[in-house]
């Protein structure tokens, strides 16, 4: 991971032990998130110093979420959404039954939304209990978006583009060909 001054010179560079797939989330605090293929999120200081790493059962591709209260969320090829405390303490954990290569969404009532290879979106409560799911027709690897409204858009591989409404039911989907 690669920290670039504002004039374009290096600031630091952090080494993981595999590859950086997801896009890093930045705390409140200024501390980084990223997961990696080595199977660990890993928390950066602003001065690029490791303040610590999560280990989980295998890769992140994901870019993590982070709520209003420093809980910072994020999926694994091990099927697994995690929720982690800002000290790197595993807060909970809610199984999919396929890997999660969508990164998590969180809307104003904190509600978490995510995509699996098991077809599904899922919304979970902050407690990590599963508040609905939305089967659609092959994997969910787009990440949701959140409209003002509470509308959930997502993307599937079965070749539509989805609109769903908070409660979980479907709004519309488009056809996208491909």
């Amino acid at each position: 991971l690669y920290a670039i001054n504002p004039d374009g010179t290096l600031e630091w560079i952090y080494k993981t032990s595999s590859n950086i797939y997801g896009a890093p989330a930045i705390g409140e605090d200024g501390v980084i998130y990223i997961g990696s293929w080595d199977y660990d999120l890993h928390a950066i200081n602003p001065d690029g110093t490791e303040k610590w790493k999560f280990e989980t059962g295998f890769s992140v591709s994901t870019s993590p979420a982070i709520d209003g209260d420093g809980v910072i969320y994020f999926g694994s090829h091990d099927d697994y959404l995690y929720a982690l405390n800002p000290d790197g303490t595993e807060k909970w954990r809610f199984t999919t039954g396929d890997s999660v290569l969508s990164s998590p969404s969180i809307d104003i009532a904190d509600t978490i939304f995510v995509g699996s290879d098991d077809s599904n979106l899922y919304a979970l409560n902050p407690d990590g209990t599963e508040k609905w799911r939305f089967l659609t027709g092959n994997i969910v690897r787009s990440s949701p978006l959140i409209d003002s409204d509470g509308t959930i858009y997502i993307g599937s591989f079965d070749n539509y583009f989805y609109a769903i409404n908070p409660d979980g039911t479907e709004r519309w989907r488009f056809a996208t060909g491909n």
